[in-house]
């Protein structure tokens, strides 16, 4: 296969910065298809909590290119460093005045509401990196609508510039939920004519909606599960409005289910837990319980420990588990939540929590926390009403730590719902999202818990499935090839 340059344009990208499981997939991906001799590069915001990073080395490329977004010209500067364990290079674009903040999106529960620039400057910034270095590039993989503007300049603005005019796009869909929508008020920052404000460009419903025009314009889209991709094209409620332009691009959409990087997220090797373990070392498994207990002021070491690493809102199955709470809580178990989201739900959550002493919130991201979850529960809650792929139930899998899902996306696909009479299955899976199919699946878990024996077959069967990128790598590949060719 010839060997040629792909870029990965993303808002995210672990370790560098990270909401959600978007920035694992980037990263692991990315490193995955290089083995095939690709040409992988990154492009990512230079945010503010990259530059106090002290274990990273960036080089400034003292390179500079202005922006305009309508009658302003903004300048991007252009750094580079690597991605760890790889010999892929990561652009980052440097703005301070859009990107030298707290948070990635939001702050105090709201949107920054120069989101749209922000991103339009990220977006213009990557391809006119591509101009002045003259890159020989054959595709550009987009993900989420934060890059969704890449494929609509290239088709309304570059369409005849010598180096741009045959860049092909991927577009990966990481969370429906998740669109991009701006007041038309702010259609001017695009930089586009008002001919392309149109039914069947950029106006959705009197507004800019970011990721329909990705769906129109990229040469072709991506999921991160099969099932996930059959929900957008069949189920309104999920794709929200947006079936039409799935539909029209069925023949171009590809479901491609993500992966682990088992490097980072495996705890026979594990450097941020108590004790390393594996299937035949379980026992190990209890070392690094203890430390958790002890990290979150829990008592009760025979307790099961149910975990929740998750983005506090609702679509992450917050509305049901919050009714629910007060029975589950008067279950002789522990339960550690760790992840922040929408204040109400944050608050909801806080007041349980005074109130129930078996139960520890720790309101932030925090990855080396969350690997001490997975190494130290023993139950993983994940009841999200739609869940693209999920990373958090293969993780858990890999720890003997047994998901409890809600059967959707990326969850159906790969969790395996236990059958006790012929011993098969590696988590629990519960078929209507309601607060009292979540208590009563919990409550079968705990049940199960108590024999050692079987719950320790459990453990063993999640613990043997193999979700490396390998398989998904070679998917991706494949539509590379398919897009290019």
């Amino acid at each position: 296969m010839e060997k040629f340059a792909v870029i990965f344009a993303s808002s995210e990208c672990e370790p560098f910065a990270k909401t959600g499981g978007m920035a694992d997939v980037v990263s692991a991906l990315s490193k995955e298809l290089s083995k095939y001799g690709l040409n992988i590069s990154i492009f990512l915001p230079f945010y503010k909590h990259i530059q106090s990073k002290k274990n990273i080395k960036i080089k400034n490329l003292n390179l500079k290119t202005i922006v305009r977004i309508n009658s302003f010209f903004k300048e991007s500067n252009f750094f580079q460093t690597t991605l760890q364990d790889s010999n892929i290079s990561v652009y980052l674009v440097k703005n301070d005045e859009y990107f030298f903040r707290d948070h990635l999106y939001s702050e105090n529960g709201s949107d920054y509401p120069d989101n749209l620039e922000r991103f339009v400057l990220f977006n213009k910034s990557i391809l006119n990196f591509i101009l002045m270095k003259e890159w020989n590039v054959k595709l550009i993989h987009c993900h989420d609508w934060q890059t969704a503007l890449i494929p609509v300049y290239l088709k309304l603005i570059y369409s005849n510039d010598p180096i741009l005019k045959n860049i092909k796009t991927l577009f990966t869909i990481h969370n429906f939920g998740y669109q991009g929508i701006f007041n038309i008020n702010e259609y001017y920052k695009l930089d586009l004519g008002w001919e392309h404000f149109t039914i069947d460009k950029m106006e959705f419903y009197g507004k800019i909606n970011l990721l329909k025009a990705a769906l129109i314009f990229s040469d072709a889209i991506s999921t991160v599960s099969e099932t996930y991709k059959k929900e957008l094209l069949e189920k309104e409620d999920i794709s929200k409005g947006l079936t039409f332009q799935l539909r029209a691009k069925a023949d171009k959409f590809f479901g491609i289910l993500n992966g682990v990087d088992y490097d980072i997220w495996d705890p026979a090797k594990d450097k941020y837990i108590k004790k390393n373990y594996d299937s035949s070392s379980l026992s190990n498994k209890l070392l690094c319980k203890k430390e958790l207990l002890k990290l979150a002021n829990l008592k009760g070491i025979q307790k099961p420990l149910l975990i929740m690493i998750s983005r506090l809102v609702a679509i992450k199955g917050l509305d049901i588990l919050i009714p629910a709470l007060d029975n589950i809580l008067k279950m002789n178990v522990n339960l550690i939540i760790l992840g922040n989201g929408e204040p109400t739900i944050e608050a909801k959550l806080s007041a349980l929590e005074r109130k129930y002493k078996n139960f520890k919130l720790f309101l932030k991201f925090d990855e080396e926390m969350a690997h001490k979850m997975q190494a130290g529960g023993d139950i993983l809650l994940m009841p999200s009403i739609s869940e693209p792929c999920g990373l958090n139930q293969l993780y858990s899998l890999k720890y003997g730590t047994v998901p409890i899902v809600y059967y959707t996306g990326g969850l159906a696909d790969t969790i395996i719902d236990y059958n006790k009479d012929n011993k098969k299955g590696t988590g629990f899976v519960f078929y209507e999202h309601t607060s009292n199919a979540l208590t009563d699946t919990i409550y079968k878990a705990i049940s199960l818990y108590n024999k050692k024996s079987e719950w320790r077959k459990i453990q063993k069967n999640g613990m043997k499935q193999d979700f490396s990128w390998k398989k998904s790598a070679g998917d991706y590949l494949q539509v590379y090839l398919k897009i290019i060719t």
